[in-house]
């Protein structure tokens, strides 16, 4: 169901995009159009190819975050994906409700500087929770 949501969403926008690069050419819009219509296919694609939930209840987003050094080899770029994705969405909305082309880059690029953020404050909390659970099973015991 979702799979099928975001190619339809991604044929859909790239028809439009095509649309609109063949009647204005110089539209920005159009060619950043024709992106968010491309990641929209392959984010749905890339959806239908995660495993799926591991008998621990772990999905592979969360397998991801958990600071493993191997990740599953699907879910990080489905996580770079949906950034592209939704910078590139971003920047449509923005332009299409008129705005400058300053403005909807601005736009988009403190959309991929706030996940950046989040990534490094959740990397930081998984270091600090992982130490802080070492050093209370390293404590020697009584007895």
């Amino acid at each position: 169901m979702i799979t099928g949501a975001f190619v339809l969403a991604g044929v859909v926008v790239l028809g439009l995009a095509l649309r609109g690069v063949v009647q204005q050419p110089e539209s920005d819009t159009a060619w950043v159009a024709l992106l968010l219509g491309a990641c929209l296919i392959t984010w749905g694609v890339r959806f239908v190819r995660l495993p799926p939930d591991d008998d621990e209840g772990r999905t592979p987003e969360s397998v991801l975050h958990e600071g493993s050094a191997v990740a599953p080899k699907t879910a990080r770029p489905l996580a770079l994906l949906t950034v592209v994705l939704a910078a590139s969405g971003s920047y449509v909305v923005v332009r299409w409700f008129g705005q400058s082309v300053p403005a909807a880059v601005t736009t988009s690029l403190a959309f991929v500087a706030w996940r950046i953020v989040n990534w490094t404050v959740d990397r930081a909390v998984r270091r600090r929770t992982d130490r802080d659970d070492g050093s209370a099973g390293a404590a020697p015991s009584e007895g």
